[in-house]
C-alpha cells in the first residue's frame, strides 16, 4: 500500500504527532534516488533516511506490546492510558489501524528503531541517568522468512544503545536498503506533506533535512488563496456555525444530521483565486484528525448544475471530519479513499455536492461577467459588430450579436480562452444576430402595434433589415470563393477537374439562381435513366454529377435541374480551344439528349422536364475547323440550345451579381 517516500514519511510523522512531538526533522537525500539497477538486479547505494523527534517516545514494554503488535487499534485497546486524545497536548490521535509503522517496508529492506521514554530513571544515589532506551533491528526478509514457517515467537535483533539511557526522550527511526524509489525535491516533499497534514498548532513543526548538503526547510501551512466566495465552518461553545464571507449564514449546515445523531464538519470552501492544475491543490481535501483521509474534486456530483466549468475548476477546500474513524472506520485501509458506499459516508457526500452547488452558483456571475470582458477584449467584437452592422437601422442587430455571443462565451474555462475556443462562438454571434433580432423585433411589433396593417408595416421593415444582413453574409462567403476562382482562371497549370469540382461545390458561379436539386428523386431518376440511355447509345460508361459528390470519378459533365429545363454544363481549362474533336463528343451528347427526350418510353418522365440547356465553360471556340461543324455550332448557339461563357466574362459576370449585392448590404467588406 505505501510504495512513494512521501506516503511512508507521511505515517512516521503522523506517529510523531500521536506521540506529542514539538519538533520531527526528517533526513533524506531530497531529490535523489535511493537504489539503482544493474542487469536487471536492483542495488543499493548504501543511503538512509531518518525521522527523529521529541515526542514521549516509548519504553520496552511499549515497544513490544504496540510497536511489535500489528494491527492493533491504539485508540481502542485497554493497554492504553490515552485513548482518542494524546497524553500532553490533548491532540487527536491518528494512528488506529496499527499498520502504519510497517509502511517503510514498502520502499526498503531495514528499519531501525531507537526510543527512549517511560519515566526519568535515577541511581541508587538519586542521580539522574536518563531515560531507557530501546534499540531493535527489523528485517524484511527475515520476518517474511519466519513468518512463512509459521513460528510463533519472531526474535527481534537489538542494536548497540538497546539498554542505554537518554537525556531526552523522542524516537529515532532509520531506513536503509531501499528499492529503487526517488526522493522528491525538496520543496515538493515539503509541498506534499504539507497537503497531508492539515494541522494548525504552536506546539508542532516538521522540518526537512536535505542530507546532501544539510539545507534545511520548514514544513508550512498548505494554504490555497480564495477569491471572493468563501465559505467557513467552525466550533464553538455552542455548537457548529457556517459563514459566508466571513458572516454567518443559513444556506448551509456545518455539518450534517444522520440517525439522530449531527455530524459537525469545520474548515473551509470556496473558489480559488485562479485556476489550479496541481492535483495536490484541486478540489476538497478531507482531513480526519488533521491527517489526509482523501481528496475528492466534487463530490462526484452529476453534470448539469449551474456554473458547473467553473465549479470543476476552481473549487478548493479543506474539511476537517473526525467523526471518519470514530466508532466505525469509514476510511479505508490504505488511507486514500472513504468508504464511499456506506449510508453516513453518502450523507456526508449528498452535503459536499449541496455545497459544490452553492459555491457554484455565487462564483458563476462574476466569473462569467470576467470572462465576457475577456473575450470582447480579445476578439473585438463590438468594434466588429459595428462594421458589420454600421447601418443605423441595423443598430439592434448589434445589440443581438453582443447579447448572443456573450451568452455563447462566458461559461467558457480558462484553457478554452487562452486556447481561442471562443473565436468560432463569435463568428457565430455575428451571423446569427439577423435571425435573432428578426425574431424578437417581431413579436415585439406585434404586441405594440394598435391595428393589424401597422404591425404588419412593421414587421415588413424589421424582416427586411434582417434579410439584407443575412444575404450579405451569403454573399460574403460567395466573394471568398470567386476570389479562389480569379486565382484559377488566370493559372495556366489549372486542372479542368479542379475547376469542375469548384463549380460543381458553387454551381452559383455559373448562375446565382441555381441550387442543388440532390434531394429531388423524380431528377435522380432522370438523371440515371439518362446515364443509362447514352451509355447504351454510345457504348461507354459516363459520369454524371448533380453537384453533389462524384468521389475520384471523372466527371464528363454537369446535370441539374432549374424551373424543369434540364441543365447541362460542359467545362473546360482557361486558355482551352474547342476543338472539331470537342465539338463531336458534345454533339453526340446533345443527339442523346434529344432521342431520349423524343423517347416514347420516357414520356412520364419528360413531362416534368421537358426541354434542356447546355452551359459551354470555355475560352475560345476557334479550333473547330470542319465546316458542318462550325455550322452546326452557330446555329445550336443561335436558337440557345447552348450557351457559351469564357472564363473571363464567367468571373466578371459572378463578381458583379455578387459584390453589387454585397456594397448594398455591407459596404465596409465589399471588394
Amino acid at each position: 500500500m505505501y510504495d512513494k517516500v512521501s506516503s511512508v514519511i507521511s505515517e512516521l510523522v503522523a506517529n510523531s504527532y500521536d506521540a506529542d512531538a514539538t519538533e520531527v526533522t526528517i533526513s533524506a537525500p531530497m531529490g535523489k534516488y535511493l537504489a539503482h539497477k544493474d542487469d536487471g538486479e536492483i542495488i543499493d547505494d548504501g543511503l538512509t533516511i531518518q525521522v527523529k523527534d521529541d515526542g514521549t517516545g516509548m519504553t520496552p514494554d511499549e515497544v513490544q506490546d504496540f510497536y511489535l503488535e500489528v494491527g492493533g487499534d491504539r485508540r481502542h485497546d485497554e493497554k492504553r492510558e490515552t485513548k482518542e486524545k494524546s497524553a500532553i497536548f490533548g491532540r487527536d490521535i491518528m494512528g488506529r489501524k496499527g499498520i502504519g509503522k510497517l509502511a517503510p517496508f514498502g520502499i526498503c529492506k531495514h528499519i531501525e528503531l531507537i526510543s527512549a521514554g517511560g519515566e526519568l530513571i535515577t541511581n541508587s544515589q538519586g542521580e539522574q541517568l536518563g531515560y531507557l532506551t530501546t534499540h531493535i533491528l527489523l528485517d524484511k526478509d527475515k520476518i517474511e522468512e519466519r513468518g512463512h514457517h509459521r513460528e510463533r515467537d519472531c526474535p527481534i535483533p537489538i542494536g548497540k544503545y538497546n539498554g542505554a539511557h537518554s537525556p531526552k526522550k523522542g524516537t529515532i527511526v532509520i531506513l536503509s536498503q531501499f528499492d529503487k524509489r526517488k526522493v522528491p525535491d525538496i520543496d515538493s516533499f515539503e509541498r506534499q506533506l504539507s497537503h497531508k497534514f492539515g494541522i494548525e498548532s504552536p506546539n508542532w513543526k516538521i522540518f526537512l533535512k536535505n542530507s546532501l548538503d544539510d539545507s534545511i526547510k520548514t514544513i508550512g501551512k498548505f494554504s490555497i488563496p480564495y477569491d471572493k466566495v468563501k465559505y467557513d465552518f467552525v466550533k464553538q461553545e455552542d455548537g457548529f456555525h457556517a459563514l459566508y464571507n466571513d458572516s454567518e449564514t443559513d444556506e448551509i449546515k456545518a455539518g450534517f444530521d444522520y440517525e439522530g445523531r449531527f455530524y459537525g464538519i469545520t474548515g473551509s470552501a470556496g473558489k480559488a483565486l485562479k485556476s489550479y492544475r496541481d492535483d495536490l491543490m484541486a478540489g476538497f481535501r478531507i482531513y480526519c484528525r488533521g491527517k489526509l483521509a482523501t481528496q475528492t474534486n466534487s463530490f462526484d456530483i452529476k453534470s448539469g448544475f449551474t456554473g458547473e466549468h467553473t465549479a470543476r475548476e476552481y473549487l478548493i477546500g479543506a474539511l476537517n471530519c473526525d467523526w471518519l474513524d470514530d466508532g466505525e472506520d469509514l476510511i479505508q485501509t490504505d488511507r486514500k479513499d472513504l468508504l464511499w458506499s456506506h449510508e453516513l459516508v453518502q450523507e456526508f457526500q449528498q452535503w459536499g455536492q449541496e455545497l459544490v452547488k452553492l459555491i457554484a452558483k455565487k462564483a458563476n456571475d462574476p466569473q462569467k461577467e470576467n470572462t465576457w470582458e475577456t473575450v470582447k477584449r480579445q476578439s473585438n467584437i463590438v468594434e466588429r459588430a459595428k462594421r458589420r452592422y454600421q447601418k443605423t437601422e441595423q443598430r439592434r442587430i448589434v445589440d443581438s450579436a453582443l447579447a448572443l455571443a456573450k451568452s455563447l462565451t462566458e461559461n467558457l474555462n480558462h484553457d478554452a480562452i487562452a486556447n481561442g475556443e471562443y473565436e468560432h462562438l463569435v463568428d457565430l454571434s455575428l451571423d446569427f444576430a439577423p435571425h435573432l433580432t428578426l425574431s424578437e423585433e417581431l413579436v415585439k411589433a406585434s404586441s405594440e402595434c394598435d391595428t393589424p396593417l401597422s404591425a404588419i408595416v412593421k414587421m415588413l421593415e424589421v424582416a427586411r433589415v434582417a434579410e439584407l444582413a443575412t444575404y450579405g453574409l451569403v454573399a460574403d462567403e460567395r466573394i471568398k470563393i470567386i476570389h479562389r476562382l480569379e486565382k484559377s482562371k488566370d493559372n495556366p497549370n489549372a486542372k479542368e477537374s479542379e475547376l469542375q469540382k469548384m463549380i460543381q461545390d458553387a454551381q452559383w458561379l455559373i448562375n446565382a439562381e441555381w441550387s442543388p436539386i440532390t434531394e429531388n428523386e423524380s431528377f435522380n431518376t432522370v438523371k440515371k435513366e439518362l446515364m443509362k440511355f447514352i451509355e447504351t447509345e454510345l457504348g461507354k460508361t459516363i459520369n454524371i454529377t448533380d453537384f453533389g459528390d462524384a468521389g475520384n470519378k471523372r466527371v464528363d459533365f454537369v446535370l441539374l435541374n432549374h424551373n424543369g429545363v434540364i441543365e447541362l454544363v460542359e467545362i473546360k481549362a482557361p486558355k482551352h480551344k474547342f476543338s472539331d474533336e470537342d465539338f463531336a463528343r458534345l454533339y453526340n451528347y446533345i443527339k442523346c439528349m434529344r432521342r431520349f427526350i423524343n423517347d416514347p418510353k420516357n414520356v412520364e418522365m419528360i413531362k416534368l422536364f421537358p426541354s434542356f440547356h447546355i452551359t459551354l465553360i470555355c475560352d475560345s471556340t476557334d479550333d473547330v475547323k470542319v465546316d458542318t461543324n462550325i455550322d452546326l455550332l452557330k446555329r445550336m448557339f443561335d436558337d440557345g440550345t447552348i450557351t457559351n461563357i469564357n472564363w473571363s466574362s464567367f468571373y466578371f459576370k459572378t463578381t458583379q451579381a455578387h459584390c453589387d449585392f454585397l456594397k448594398l448590404a455591407r459596404p465596409e467588406d465589399a471588394r
